[in-house]
């Protein structure tokens, strides 16, 4: 018999191995192949080992160091995916700071393009006012046209054709210059009418009355002394109408503002104003620039009120 322990042979009748001492089982053991190498029969759920090839303790799982940056790059992107964008809180303040700087500008721009180059006497009326048209650069009350009720209409320069032309003060001729309220009419920029109290005139006045009533539709008017002798500017060293209002004998009043231009400006009026009189108020001026010849004389050339009878 052989041991089961160690393959050894035993004599039969023995209880252990003399080899190994192991005990031995009572029944008798069949001879064991002699071509095959006995194996060892371990406990259940092991693997069979050959009995004489060692057993290779178990591999321990190899660490894997993560990777060192390359100088100049940034660090290595995680397995799990690029981390998530960060919030551009910068970019957006930049943006709205943006949009401040370029309203503010715009405000500005407006500012600087609607505001007057003169200095007014008055405050501007806040009522509406009429839009400025330049018509011409020579002083001239020329023929016109505009629509009415009627449709296309053929205007007159009804000042010419009043009854009556007053003025509330006239400034006194200096030599053979006159101021007089008849220069309104004549044509020539270089003559004018000139208030005659004291500072800028506002408030003086300029009225025509006709026999009959008249449609009035325009008002063209030449707001400062054109004139230029010896090396003297009279527009800019006398005040010019900046604002004014026309009056009119069915009750009704029209505000109206020029630009400070040598040119004959033509306004419209709002309505058609049927009259028998018409009384032109200055309500605000362009001040005189200083100077030696600078006099608060406010002065009109030329002032026309255009319609049909």
């Amino acid at each position: 018999m052989f041991c089961t322990s160690c393959g050894k042979e035993v004599e039969p009748g023995k209880t252990f191995c003399t080899n190994c001492g192991a005990t031995l089982s009572a029944g008798p053991a069949e001879p064991a192949d002699q071509t095959t190498e006995p194996t060892l029969v371990v406990a259940a759920q092991q693997p069979v080992l050959s009995a004489q090839q060692p057993v290779a303790p178990p591999q321990a799982a190899a660490l894997v160091r993560p990777a060192e940056p390359t100088p100049g790059q940034g660090p290595a992107v995680s397995a799990a995916g690029p981390p998530p964008p960060r919030r551009r809180y910068g970019l957006y303040a930049f943006i709205a700071g943006l949009v401040l700087v370029i309203c503010a500008g715009a405000g500005v721009a407006t500012y600087l393009l609607l505001r007057d180059d003169g200095t007014a006497s008055s405050a501007t009326p806040t009522t509406a006012e009429a839009t400025t048209i330049i018509i011409g650069v020579d002083g001239t009350a020329g023929p016109g046209a505009t629509t009415g009720p009627g449709g296309l209409l053929e205007l007159v320069d009804l000042s010419t054709r009043a009854t009556g032309i007053d003025a509330s003060s006239v400034l006194e001729s200096q030599g053979e210059v006159d101021y007089e309220v008849q220069n309104l009419l004549d044509k020539k920029p270089a003559t004018c009418w000139a208030e005659g109290v004291a500072g800028y005139g506002v408030g003086e006045y300029v009225e025509f009355t006709w026999a009959a009533p008249v449609d009035i539709y325009q008002v063209r008017i030449v707001p400062g002394y054109d004139k230029t002798a010896d090396g003297w500017d009279r527009w800019t060293s006398n005040g010019r109408v900046r604002t004014f209002e026309l009056v009119f004998s069915d009750g009704t009043t029209e505000w109206f503002a020029v630009s400070d231009s040598r040119a004959m400006q033509s306004l419209d009026l709002t309505t058609t104003h049927t009259v028998t009189s018409v009384r032109f108020v200055i309500t605000g001026v362009f001040e005189a620039l200083p100077g030696p010849h600078k006099a608060e004389d406010t002065s009109v050339s030329e002032l026309h009120l255009w319609g049909t009878e």
